[in-house]
């Protein structure tokens, strides 16, 4: 992660670095590094949104955020499935199969539940 810059001056070059005073906007890498298990991200990414759940980190994101993700997430259990790695199988087959469209769709709730009980708390 590169060296960005809090409202208030302060560097921050990871995630550790937010602290519960500054609305943090949550962009689609942070959730779907957490849940793809990212090798490189995931980790920090799960250890970010458990502070914003716990009421460490004040924690903002959108709509289109969250549908991005989504996608993202019924794509790659998809593709996880079908041992392909092209978007348009695993569309062209929630297309044609409706038993392989549940079986994407599963996380794609499990997300859904996670984000809720986050919201529910303490997010925006």
């Amino acid at each position: 992660m590169r060296t960005t810059y809090s409202k208030k001056g302060r560097a921050i070059s990871s995630l550790d670095d937010f602290i519960s005073d500054e609305q943090i906007f949550v962009d689609a890498n942070i959730f779907t590094f957490h849940h793809l298990d990212d090798p490189r991200y995931g980790e920090s990414c799960t250890e970010f949104l458990q502070r914003i759940e716990n009421g460490g980190v004040n924690g903002a994101t959108s709509n289109f955020v969250l549908d991005e993700v989504i996608y993202v997430i019924l794509i790659e259990k998809g593709c996880e499935i079908l041992n392909v790695d092209r978007a348009w199988k695993v569309r062209e087959e929630i297309k044609r199969d409706k038993k392989f469209a549940k079986q994407c769709y599963e996380p794609v709730s499990i997300f859904l539940r996670i984000v809720q009980r986050v919201k529910s708390k303490r997010f925006k």
